[in-house]
């Protein structure tokens, strides 16, 4: 997907303060542009910028010819994001000078400006969520997202722009012409929204309840590790009456709710529940144990893109987040018994999985999928209005009891929320990369400017250390 790259150079560049490696709403976004390149002109103009939108695209083959939808929401109005950082002065660059630069400080929206989404080419059909004034008003920006490929994906994307023109002029025969040079700098900015407070601990959980029948010579106290015979077998094999049944629910707690950057384990908890009125007499209120020999759980993105017909998906593989393996690489095998409740109104006790294998989506577990899957990254759930990105939870459990092997299994929706805003104090890096080539563009202006001083402003050339105080963000009930 285009989404926008770093545009910076010598004509024109954006430079960040407190090498920040991403913002959070509201936050405030300080540094300057600047220009290194000599320059003499009797009237320049910079402006700085942010910008924020979503944006899906669906490309599909017709024949020989290609369709291609594109839904275009943009989160913020010019007149809300938009500094004038030098308007209509004259401007001298020394070719021995650091070049001049003009600071700015800008507050990111907590909120999504109405008049915005108004102009943006959402219809209500076509959007995931209501578009009414007080709803958008309401609603807060989503934090930085891509995926997709070439022909389908969808991206949320936070960047600043810097605009620099002036006039320059030059003599031609006999008279002076004047043209005005244009300049861009583009720097892209992670948004990540985080959820306040500490990491989550209480998991939503959902459980998920199975009857089974086990039917064993191995269920009778003292035949646990018997080896059964053929007749034995056969009896087994064709229900006869006289193999000991056992009837019992498993129950299996399952999160509804993951949380990212999150070191706390997240809880798996498998329980036994005997029936005992259709159990045999010979077994009947004697403890047993299911040993489990296997586990895997996977999370599976899916981004849906509404179109103007139809609503498409993004297609990516599950990803494991207990991998297939990791029951069978720990040193004690993992059992839950199955015992004589004292109290039977009370639910049947249950053991923790999840705590055992240490189940979480913690920063180390998370670039492990990334480093396993080729740069998976994993992003918060989220709806807006054109791309809504959400999760399924699968799992897959096996083990064994009395000798005869059991499997469960389940899929359903799980909730990602945003790393806790405790963890958002991550190590500083560069905000600037190496300057990138900036294409110049010229056009040429009708008449000749009323400018009577080409004397340099002493502000561009020394500005001023501390930062101008930025505006006030958008907040729910502006007009």
């Amino acid at each position: 997907m285009p989404a926008q790259v770093l545009v910076s150079g010598p004509e024109l560049g954006i430079r960040l303060e407190g090498g920040k490696k991403s913002y959070s709403p509201g936050d405030i976004v300080s540094g300057c542009i600047h220009r290194s390149i000599p320059t003499i002109s009797t009237s320049a103009e910079a402006t700085i910028s942010l910008h924020g939108q979503s944006e899906s695209k669906v490309s599909q083959s017709a024949g020989y010819t290609r369709k291609v939808f594109v839904n275009r929401c943009r989160f913020f109005s010019p007149r809300q994001t938009t500094q004038s950082l030098y308007s209509d002065q004259p401007l001298d660059i020394q070719s021995d000078s650091s070049g001049a630069s003009w600071p700015f400080a800008i507050t990111i929206p907590e909120y999504l400006d109405p008049q915005a989404i108004a102009t943006s080419d959402i219809k209500q059909k076509r959007s995931f969520l209501e578009l009414s004034s007080d709803a958008v008003a309401a609603q807060a920006i989503p934090s930085s997202f891509q995926a997709g490929n070439k022909t389908i994906g969808g991206f949320v994307e936070y960047y600043l722009q810097a605009k620099f023109q002036f006039v320059t002029q030059r003599k031609a025969f006999f008279s002076r012409q004047y043209t005005t040079e244009c300049h861009e700098a583009i720097m892209p900015l992670r948004v990540e929204y985080f959820s306040p407070g500490p990491p989550m601990m209480d998991f939503p959980l959902k459980r998920y309840t199975t009857s089974k029948q086990i039917s064993s010579q191995r269920l009778i106290p003292g035949m646990e590790d018997t080896k059964l015979s053929l007749s034995q077998k056969t009896q087994q094999f064709l229900g006869s009456s006289k193999v000991p049944r056992l009837m019992l629910k498993f129950h299996f707690d399952v999160p509804t709710v993951l949380q990212l950057d999150n070191e706390n384990p997240v809880p798996l908890n498998v329980g036994l529940e005997p029936i005992w009125n259709s159990t045999s007499d010979i077994i009947r209120e004697v403890p047993q144990n299911f040993t489990i020999e296997y586990l895997v759980v996977r999370i599976k993105p899916t981004t849906e893109l509404p179109m103007k017909t139809e609503r498409f998906t993004v297609a990516r593989k599950a990803i494991d987040v207990i991998a297939e393996d990791t029951v069978a690489s720990l040193d004690a095998k993992i059992q839950v018994p199955l015992v004589v409740a004292v109290d039977t109104n009370k639910n049947p006790e249950t053991v923790d999985i999840g705590k055992i294998v240490n189940f979480t989506l913690s920063r180390a577990a998370i670039r492990k999928i990334a480093t396993q899957r080729h740069g998976t990254k994993l992003y918060p759930s989220f709806t807006t209005y054109n791309i809504s990105h959400q999760y399924q939870l699968s799992w897959e459990l096996h083990g064994v009891m009395a000798g005869e092997k059991i499997k469960l299994d389940g899929t359903h929706y799980v909730k990602l929320l945003p790393p806790s805003s405790s963890t958002q104090n991550q190590p500083a890096e560069l905000s600037e990369a190496p300057p990138a080539y900036v294409k110049s563009e010229k056009s040429k202006l009708d008449g000749t400017p009323n400018v009577t001083s080409l004397s340099p402003s002493s502000s561009t050339q020394n500005p001023p250390t501390g930062l101008p105080e930025a505006p006030p963000a958008y907040k729910k009930g502006d007009n």
